[in-house]
């Protein structure tokens, strides 16, 4: 069985777990994993664990995250991403970068932050995703998060780009809907990005591809796959 930390860099469109399914069939095992979930929309950073690894989950998990997301002014989604028709378009032509600035301020440190309708995070012992496809709207709680750091990096109305240092747990997607309520405009998640998870860059992820190609490269010369040294 293969053992050890693999950083990935998840294409859009995956889920995290096709991602650990297709690199159960690439190693041959069973044992492998993933730490931090990243939504099918975004892309970048995520850690598997495999073998004797996959122990390690809890502790990479609740390392600090690094994203690279835009944010969409000027209407919200029922899913605060792109994945969903837009709702509630509204005018942002009197919005200023300065006003932007100071409001992305305001979520830098502890705060108290409500998870999308649409989350694998559990209320009542189901995931908030599944009640919200039945059509239940339930009361969601909220959670405390740490925002780090939160940097403009381009600001192009409706479009941002902000650079997001944060804490374990945090949902970039009500972040970004969060800074479009604050401004009076609505908001949601355009396109995300993990540039780094814990003490892994995004320069040291392996796409998928390339995995699987070296994988089927290989294949002819291994009859079995050994443990490491």
């Amino acid at each position: 069985m293969i053992s050890g930390i693999l950083p990935v860099d998840k294409p859009a469109g995956w889920t995290s777990h096709d991602v650990v399914a297709r690199l159960r069939r690439v190693a041959g095992q069973k044992a492998v994993g993933h730490a931090g979930t990243l939504d099918p929309l975004a892309t970048g950073v995520l850690i598997v664990m495999l073998g004797g690894a996959t122990k390690l989950s809890q502790y990479l998990v609740d390392s600090r995250k690094v994203y690279c997301a835009c944010v969409a002014l000027g209407a919200t989604t029922l899913t605060d991403d792109a994945e969903a028709p837009l709702e509630a378009r509204c005018s942002i032509d009197h919005l200023r970068r300065e006003d932007i600035e100071n409001v992305l301020q305001t979520f830098v440190g502890t705060i108290q932050q409500l998870p999308p309708r649409y989350a694998a995070v559990k209320q009542e012992g189901q995931k908030l995703y599944q009640m919200a496809r039945k059509g239940v709207d339930v009361e969601r709680s909220p959670r405390t998060v740490v925002i780090h750091r939160l940097d403009l990096v381009e600001c192009a109305p409706p479009r941002l780009t902000v650079r997001v240092e944060c804490g374990p747990g945090t949902y970039v997607r009500s972040l970004a809907r969060d800074i479009g309520a604050q401004l009076g405009v609505g908001g949601y998640l355009h396109a995300l990005r993990r540039t780094a998870s814990g003490t892994f860059h995004i320069s040291e992820c392996a796409p998928l591809e390339t995995l699987e190609t070296r994988s089927r490269r290989s294949r002819p010369n291994c009859s079995r796959p050994t443990e490491p040294s």
